[in-house]
Order: C-alpha cells, then sequence, then structure tokens
C-alpha cells in the first residue's frame, strides 16, 4: 500500500500494522503491554520477597511478604506519574552512589580491619565450603540477570 511507503516503520506495532494491518498492531500492543505488566508484578514479587526475608528479625519491621509487596507498589507506583520522568534520574544516582559506596565498606572491612584474618592464617568460617564459582546456579543467576539488565 502507498500509505506504508511514505512513513518510515519505527516500533513493533508499526511492524504489526503494516503485516496485518489494524489487527496486527492491536496484537503487537497487547502482547507487548501485557509483558510489561507482568514484568511489573514480577519485580513487586521480587522485592517483597527480598524485604520480608531482610526485615525478618527486624521489631516493627517485620511483616508478611505481601505487605511489602503491597508498600514497594505504594511508592514506586506514583512515580510513573511524574510529568517529567528526568527527576527520576537522582533515585538512580542514588542507587548507584549507594551500590559503589556499599562496595567501598565491605572492601575495606576485607582489608584493612584488624581481626579478619584468623589465628595461624587459617581461612574464616566457611571460606572453606564457599566456591568461588556455583555451576548448579549458574542458569539461575544469569536467567536474573538477563532479567534485570535487558
Amino acid at each position: 500500500s502507498s500509505k506504508y511507503a511514505k512513513r518510515p516503520l519505527m516500533s513493533y506495532e508499526d511492524i504489526g500494522e503494516f503485516a496485518f494491518g489494524k489487527f496486527g498492531r492491536g496484537l503487537i500492543t497487547t502482547v507487548l503491554y501485557t509483558e510489561l505488566l507482568g514484568t511489573c508484578a514480577l519485580f513487586f514479587i521480587l522485592e517483597g520477597d527480598h524485604l520480608s526475608l531482610l526485615f525478618e528479625n527486624v521489631d516493627g519491621l517485620r511483616h508478611s511478604s505481601q505487605w511489602w509487596q503491597t508498600a514497594s507498589a505504594f511508592f514506586m507506583v506514583p512515580t510513573l506519574w511524574l510529568a517529567d520522568l528526568s527527576s527520576l534520574s537522582v533515585v538512580g544516582a542514588l542507587g548507584a552512589t549507594a551500590s559503589v559506596s556499599l562496595m567501598g565498606v565491605v572492601a575495606y572491612q576485607l582489608f584493612a580491619v584488624p581481626g579478619f584474618s584468623t589465628p595461624g592464617g587459617a581461612l574464616p568460617p566457611g571460606f572453606e565450603s564457599t566456591a568461588l564459582l556455583h555451576l548448579s546456579t549458574l542458569p539461575v543467576s544469569f536467567g536474573l540477570l538477563a532479567f534485570v539488565f535487558a
């Protein structure tokens, strides 16, 4: 059709419309939004599970995984309604700074603080049973990393 010759295909929806008409555009849009909704649900489930495990021994913060899922959604969903999403870049920068700071603290504890090494130069407890690479959990770890960074 001549209407497509003048307009470049810029999105998956455009490709679906070019191939199958309005039905193709609607189908591709439905699939993409379903995937995004599922990813958001999965993120809240993971967030709730991790926060409930993190605070399971802290009085006043001991709640169910579902409670933490709801609390996460309560705080994160309103960020989607911001008119200018560039303000979220500050949150991203704070997260990156926190990660680098945490790595620095762990490295400092590992190398500079006395008491890490045991008498006689033996390894600390648990090191002898800790492997550098766990091949049995490698697929799960790779899948999580691919999900997070894809």
